[in-house]
């Protein structure tokens, strides 16, 4: 099994500008780089919302017209408490306390997958290696999916920018139900090893699927047929997985970004870490507050990519002097103005990866 040896070019300069930055913005302000009362608010109503949504839907929905719409209103619930609590916690940047952003972070167990893989998955291989080919595994959908120019070409690839926003709704199940279990098994991510989780971590896994079965499937049957449960659960899950993966698809898999292959035995990344993240990363809908609060600051991509261990709450206050920076060292600095610009970009790039000629 291989393991992971990647090393970057020098930074030159940049990633201690940024982080110089970062530092005297915080130390002006008096402020401290995880979160406060607006993610700790934001928490409150996120709960709120999916607790309201699920009772409604177990308790109170007696017609499809208003069980759909309760459905979907949970899996959107879902996708908000990953993108602003589960994710926060699992960068340990939810707050001061480390034992409080272990429960944030466990809010990924609730919701049916491993915290602990998926700290693995996003923050060893997609936060450090972004758009590398071969160890980025969010960049890696199967045979189903190309995204980038590296991967190999099949004939149903000329179709994909049509049925993958329906792949994508099946995300949320394959991780629940297949991926965990895969890696747990294997003991690999990508081509990498990756040990397996032991003791409590262990136990916390099996748990937390335990409980989502539980809540999401057995609880409803005592209530419901099950086809009817089933099929609601499918349908929350649907809403979840496609706005999970649009969110994080936009910042990456899009036209301008950059993607690159692991560097020759002994040899180093042509880019150094920083440039590597501006070049790969973009920003989109920055000037849009509701996207902002729903998708906890992924819209500033670039940001929580430089400052992985800082609280979404902050990252559109850094945004211009990491733009200033960036430009002061001739790196592009990405964004897309709105969301459905961003939206159309990533159905540009999976159209494009499609094509025979980006072989």
């Amino acid at each position: 099994m291989a393991k992971l040896n990647i090393k970057y070019a020098p930074s030159q300069g940049l990633r201690e500008k940024i982080n110089q930055a970062a530092k005297e913005y915080f130390a002006s302000k008096g402020k401290d780089s995880r979160g406060d009362y607006r993610l700790f608010l934001k928490t409150g109503i996120l709960a709120v919302w999916a607790t309201t949504s699920y009772l409604l839907l177990v308790f109170g929905a007696a017609h499809w017209w208003t069980a759909v719409p309760l459905a979907i209103s949970l899996g959107l619930a879902f996708a908000g408490i990953g993108f602003n609590v589960g994710h926060d916690g699992n960068h340990g940047s939810y707050a001061r306390s480390p034992f409080v952003n272990h429960i944030m972070e466990r809010s990924y167990d609730i919701l049916g997958a491993s915290s602990y893989y998926w700290r693995w998955k996003h923050n060893t291989y997609h936060h450090n290696f972004t758009n590398i080919h071969g160890v980025d595994d969010d960049i890696n959908l199967g045979p189903l999916c190309r995204m980038t120019p590296y991967q190999k070409l099949h004939w149903h690839h000329r179709y994909q920018h049509i049925y993958m926003l329906f792949l994508y709704g099946f995300i949320h199940i394959k991780w629940v139900f297949f991926d965990d279990f895969n890696y747990l098994i294997s003991g690999r991510l990508s081509s990498y090893d990756i040990p397996r989780p032991k003791g409590w971590r262990l136990a916390e896994l099996f748990l937390g699927k335990i409980l989502f079965v539980t809540v999401m499937l057995v609880v409803p049957s005592f209530f419901h047929p099950f086809w009817l449960v089933l099929l609601m659960f499918l349908l929350v899950s649907f809403s979840l997985g496609v706005t999970l993966s649009v969110v994080f698809q936009l910042a990456h898999c899009t036209t301008g970004a950059t993607f690159t292959t692991p560097p020759e035995d002994h040899e180093k990344m042509e880019m150094c870490w920083a440039s590597n993240q501006l070049m790969t990363t973009v920003n989109f809908a920055p000037k849009n507050p509701l996207v902002t609060w729903y998708v906890g600051g992924l819209n500033y991509q670039v940001e929580h990519h430089l400052f992985p261990k800082v609280s979404h709450c902050h990252l559109p206050a850094l945004a211009g002097m990491v733009e200033k920076a960036a430009k002061e060292y001739g790196v592009c600095y990405l964004t897309h103005d709105t969301m459905f610009g961003a939206f159309k970009a990533h159905m540009k790039w999976l159209r494009k990866m499609g094509q025979p000629q980006t072989t």
